[in-house]
C-alpha cells in the first residue's frame, strides 16, 4: 500500500513518510471538505467511539476542541453564501478543484448569514449527530472580535 502512493510529494522521501500531522490531527471535532469532490460539501466530523477521526491528505479541515464551535462553523460554512462564494472561485477543471489557498481567503464572519439560521442548522446537525451543544457558548462565538480566517489544515502536504 505505501509503495503505491503517487503523489509527487512522496518522491526521493523515507517509505514511511507521513506529512500534516500535528497536534490538530487529534482534535475531537473537525469541519472538513474533500479537496477532490466536485461540489463543496462541508461536514462536521465527530469523534467515533470516543476517539477523534483522522483524516487522510485529501481532505482540508478546520479543528476544534469545542463542540459547539465546530457545529456553528459548519453551520456558517454549509451557508448559502459560503457555498456561492466556494462555486465562483473553484476551477472545477482542476485535479483538486477546492484547495488550502481558495478556502483560506473566506472569512468566516464576513460572510452574510443569520445569526439564527445558523444556530439553529448547528443545534439541529449536533443533536443529529449526538454531540454536545451549548447555547450558553453561542454568544462568545459570535462575539469574537476580527475575521476568522483560522488556516485550513490537511493531512498532506499538497495545497
Amino acid at each position: 500500500m505505501l509503495d503505491a502512493r503517487k503523489s509527487s510529494i512522496y518522491r526521493n522521501r523515507p517509505r514511511f513518510s507521513v506529512f500534516g500531522h500535528g497536534s490538530y490531527t487529534y482534535t475531537p471535532y473537525k469541519v472538513a471538505i474533500s479537496g477532490l469532490h466536485k461540489e463543496p460539501a462541508f461536514r462536521l466530523v465527530a469523534p467515533i467511539a470516543e476517539h477523534p477521526v483522522v483524516l487522510d491528505d485529501t481532505c482540508y479541515f478546520l479543528p476544534f476542541d469545542d463542540a459547539t464551535e465546530a457545529a456553528l462553523t459548519w453551520a456558517i460554512r454549509t451557508s448559502r453564501a459560503s457555498t456561492d462564494l466556494i462555486q465562483s472561485l473553484v476551477f472545477w477543471d482542476a485535479k483538486r478543484p477546492i484547495n488550502k489557498r481558495i478556502l483560506s481567503r473566506i472569512e468566516l464572519f464576513k460572510l452574510p448569514f443569520d445569526q439564527l439560521d445558523v444556530v439553529e442548522a448547528a443545534a439541529k446537525e449536533a443533536a443529529r449527530m449526538g454531540i454536545p451543544f451549548d447555547e450558553r457558548r453561542v454568544h462568545g462565538f459570535f462575539d469574537q472580535a476580527g475575521p476568522r480566517t483560522a488556516p485550513f489544515l490537511f493531512g498532506g502536504a499538497a495545497s
